[in-house]
C-alpha cells in the first residue's frame, strides 16, 4: 500500500483551475495557484494493481521498456490537501528474504521538498549502507528526508 500526499499552501485563491489559461512565463507566478501533478510509481514487472483511490482518474498500469508503472493525474487547488492511495501485490519474484527498494526522484526545478516514508511490516530490516530510518517502532520503519536529490530506501523482507 502506497499513500502519496500533496498540500497546496498557495495563498492565491482561484475559482477555476485551468492549466492552459493560467499558464504564465513568470516562474514566480507558477508557484502560486493551482498545482497539477502526474504521479508515476515504478514497480517491478509483474506487480498487480489491486486498487487506486484519490487521483483525478483511476490509476493505470503501464508497461514500460524498463518495467512497469502505475500512473494518475492529480489537481491540488490552493489550500487543498490530496492523497492518492495505491494498493498492489508484488510479484512472487520479490519473495521472502529478498530486498525491496523504493526510489523517489526529485522533481526538476524544486528545492528540498519534505519526504516522509513509512514502511509497515514485522521483521523489516534496513539494508546496510542505504538511507537509515529516522524512527523505528513495532513493525514500522519511518524515513524522513528532503528531496534535494533522489532518495533510495532499501529493506530486507522477512523470511517466510
Amino acid at each position: 500500500r502506497l499513500q502519496v500526499s500533496w498540500e497546496n499552501r498557495s495563498t492565491v485563491r482561484q475559482e477555476v483551475c485551468n492549466k492552459y489559461t493560467q499558464y504564465t512565463m513568470a516562474y514566480s507566478d507558477l508557484t502560486q495557484g493551482c498545482y497539477w501533478d502526474y504521479l508515476r510509481v515504478y514497480v517491478p514487472a509483474g506487480t498487480e494493481l489491486l486498487s487506486s483511490a484519490g487521483g483525478d482518474a483511476p490509476a493505470e498500469s503501464l508497461i514500460e521498456p524498463d518495467g512497469q508503472a502505475f500512473a494518475t493525474s492529480v489537481l491540488v487547488k490552493p489550500g487543498e490537501r490530496r492523497e492518492v492511495v495505491l494498493e498492489y501485490l508484488l510479484p512472487a519474484s520479490i519473495g521472502a528474504g529478498g530486498i525491496y527498494t523504493l526510489r523517489v526522484q526529485k522533481q526538476a526545478g524544486t528545492a528540498g521538498i519534505p519526504l516522509e516514508v513509512t514502511l509497515l511490516g514485522s521483521s523489516l530490516r534496513p539494508v546496510p549502507d542505504t538511507l537509515a530510518p529516522s524512527e523505528t517502532s513495532d513493525g514500522r520503519l519511518t524515513y524522513r528526508t528532503n528531496l534535494r536529490v533522489d532518495c533510495t530506501i532499501a529493506v530486507e523482507l522477512p523470511s517466510r
